[in-house]
């Protein structure tokens, strides 16, 4: 009887321990103790909402010159509107992981919305010939932060700008832009709190849906704005320069080191100013073996940083992958080698569901 009795304790001690273990959200978090809510405020306070707030207020002044030149076109004022415009991009790279929560609409992604590569040119003469600026499409590489390179950096900008046409156009893309972050802006301000109190690890956590949109932020540097226009993605039999995401101005590589820069803040928790705080890195050395992790990841990201810093900085990029394709082929393959750190093994040891397809493999 004994026996028996002590049988059916062991069992129901086994089903408490098997229930303890199956609460949360859904998740299967890994990680010993780790202050998930308290990694959420840094993300809010110290990355995400001052990140706004510069594309807002950058964009905001963007607006103010493109009108201007717009109204009165002439060297000085697009001068003015390429200085702004290279601000507000370079902000808005800060932002490109945000596409959850009021980043995600009905309508696509907030980066989708803000600056689809490369521009369409087609698109946007077939719009001006119309008279078009309505705006009321789902053509977003005729518009946003890219379609203004476009207007800004072409050949002729300012006489081509004496087009009323034109320059009607320009401004309603500009229009467009400047609703789209001002909206984005109101939305975060009002959902940073929930985010910050969504501390499970279930895929529909505020950490889940972080972590997998900076993971797509991150393959998008990847397959998109180096694989692409290397000519190294699947079918690609050339380089293709035209790619890139800045063509007309030059400037994709400045961006691509911003979207770099992003990727680094987030993954170690680092505000925009540089300082510290509570990351990705820390939730996983938190975790059991995520020590040895963090160290492999580390030396695999001072490895693509270090052939980013050896690009030539007197070529743009779309010179570069036609120029120095070793060199384009050697920044995508340690970021291809980076991928299975920041994905597979990060995403393991802290139990977070990859939600997404990339669909190359990794």
């Amino acid at each position: 009887m004994k026996k028996v009795v002590s049988s059916v304790l062991s069992f129901l001690l086994l089903l408490v321990l098997f229930a303890g273990c199956r609460e949360d959200d859904g998740g299967d978090d890994q990680s010993v103790s780790f202050d998930r809510a308290a990694m959420l405020a840094n993300y809010s306070n110290n990355l995400i909402l001052p990140a706004i707030s510069d594309l807002q207020s950058s964009t905001s002044e963007l607006e103010t010159a493109v009108n201007e030149l717009a109204n009165n076109p002439n060297t000085a004022n697009l001068q003015k509107a390429q200085e702004k415009w290279l601000i507000a991009v370079t902000n808005f790279q800060f932002c490109t992981s945000l596409n959850f929560g009021p980043g995600e609409t009905l309508y696509g992604s907030f980066s989708e919305n803000a600056a689809t590569f490369p521009t369409d040119t087609t698109k946007v003469s077939n719009y001006i010939d119309s008279g078009d600026t309505s705006q009321n499409n789902f053509d977003r590489d005729a518009r946003g932060f890219i379609g203004l390179d476009y207007f800004l950096f072409r050949t002729n900008a300012v006489n081509r700008l004496t087009n009323q046409t034109e320059a009607a156009y320009m401004r309603s893309a500009m229009r467009n832009l400047s609703t789209l972050v001002n909206d984005f802006k109101t939305d975060w301000d009002a959902y940073a709190t929930d985010f910050v109190a969504n501390n499970g690890t279930g895929s529909s956590s505020s950490i889940s849906l972080m972590y997998n949109t900076w993971l797509i932020s991150f393959e998008v540097i990847k397959n998109y704005k180096v694989g692409l226009p290397a000519g190294l993605r699947v079918g690609q039999t050339q380089a293709e320069p035209t790619q890139v995401e800045a063509y007309y101005s030059g400037q994709s590589l400045a961006l691509m080191e911003a979207h770099i820069q992003l990727i680094e803040n987030f993954y170690f928790g680092n505000s925009l100013n540089g300082t510290e705080g509570l990351g990705f890195d820390d939730y996983l050395k938190a975790s059991v073996g995520g020590e040895s992790v963090y160290q492999q990841t580390v030396s695999q990201w001072n490895a693509v940083m270090d052939v980013f810093n050896s690009l030539p900085q007197n070529k743009t990029w779309s010179e570069m992958v036609v120029e120095n394709p070793d060199l384009a082929d050697d920044l995508y393959t340690a970021l291809s080698q980076q991928t299975r750190f920041f994905k597979s093994e990060l995403s393991s040891r802290i139990g977070i569901t990859i939600t997404y397809d990339s669909g190359d493999g990794d």
